[in-house]
């Protein structure tokens, strides 16, 4: 985690710096229930006035992507930096959601954060085709697989073609990295690599766009392999430990973490909490230090109690084999792996999805 947070603000200090910009949003919005401030992330609440309207003023230090929220709604994003915003903001209903959503249907401001709320308005949409004849055709039933398969192609063109036209267009926007992370879940892996691709030295070297290859070098590493890799490690004990070695086993967990790491300690009682009510039901967590120091990765475990499970390390700190091969760069970091070693699900992209409650989730899911 230290490491982590020591390239992040690398990365920002030689991208952007530290010097305070001004920030001045005028918005007005729509409400559908009786909400009174409007929330943006890192800046002072706004209160809304009878009329709709609201204005925030405050500094930021490092151009980014914020929340934007009501007292009563879900939050949607925008792009923050330096200038004067208007915002038209409005509260929606949709069907099937059960909370009041926050849309921002028009954005003048700082060229960054117009490209960026278009394209939000283009995601939120699904980069659907909505001419009258191709909506027709969506009608619930009304199609065969085989239709299903060719609009979800379809589909990842138009979010690869609406990308990759901003990226010609506007090649230097600081907004670009954030763009190509959010619409990885429509382009997958190979285009989300044929879109960083095309990005400059200087972008590619990003800490999200870093994050992003990781991530793509880590699917890759798994799909080679066909599951996760039969490592041999040593155990607190001294003894020789393969993963082959779990057998008759239903869930694994691998749990990357290190004995300086705060978060990782801070979630043990929840794993130990989790192991004592499944173990006997077929989980078997494995945890794999980061450490370099021996004793400290002793006394961590001894600390914390979690000596119930595997516990193994190479005490190569990070340039552990293991971790360098699953492009591990944050910790904790988990691989929920099934019984034969297929993983079935993994952190990724600086995004915690394997905590104890995923877990328990997907006990509950195969009926443990």
């Amino acid at each position: 985690m230290k490491k982590l947070f020591l390239v992040i603000m690398l990365a920002f200090a030689a991208g952007y710096g530290f010097s305070q910009q001004k920030i001045v949003i005028h918005g007005r919005i729509d409400l559908l229930g009786r909400s009174r401030h409007v929330t943006i992330s890192g800046l002072p609440d706004a209160v809304i006035k009878p009329d709709g309207s609201f204005e925030i003023t405050g500094d930021i230090q490092v151009p980014r992507v914020a929340l934007i929220a009501t007292d009563s709604s879900g939050a949607s994003t925008i792009w923050l930096e330096g200038g004067v915003y208007t915002l038209e903001c409005r509260e929606i209903k949709m069907d099937g959601v059960g909370p009041v959503l926050m849309r921002t249907p028009k954005l003048t401001g700082p060229l960054d954060a117009m490209i960026y709320n278009d394209y939000g308005k283009a995601a939120y949409k699904g980069f659907a085709d909505h001419r009258p004849e191709n909506e027709q055709k969506q009608v619930t039933g009304a199609l065969t697989d085989a239709q299903r398969a060719a609009n979800r192609k379809a589909q990842r063109e138009r979010a690869f073609h609406y990308v990759d036209s901003i990226i010609g267009k506007y090649p230097d926007s600081k907004v670009l990295p954030d763009m190509i992370r959010g619409a990885k879940h429509y382009n997958g892996d190979e285009g989300t690599g044929a879109l960083i691709a095309k990005l400059s030295p200087a972008q590619q070297s990003t800490e999200g766009i870093k994050r992003l290859l990781n991530g793509l070098r880590r699917n890759k590493a798994i799909a080679k392999d066909g599951g996760f890799e039969n490592f041999s490690m040593q155990t607190a004990e001294g003894k020789e430990f393969k993963l082959s070695d779990v057998k008759n086993k239903k869930l694994i967990l691998v749990d990357f973490w290190a004995s300086d790491c705060g978060p990782c300690r801070i979630t043990h009682p929840r794993l130990i909490a989790l192991y004592k009510k499944y173990v006997d039901k077929g989980l078997e967590i494995i945890s794999v230090s980061l450490d370099s120091d021996r004793e400290k990765w002793l006394t961590a475990i001894k600390e914390d109690k979690i000596g119930h499970w595997i516990n193994v390390s190479d005490l190569k700190n990070w340039e552990s084999p293991l971790a360098k091969k699953y492009a591990v760069s944050f910790i904790p970091f988990r691989f929920l792996l099934d019984g034969d070693y297929n993983v079935l699900n993994h952190d990724d992209d600086g995004q915690i999805w394997v905590t104890p409650g995923t877990v328990e989730q997907e006990i509950k899911k195969r009926g443990l």
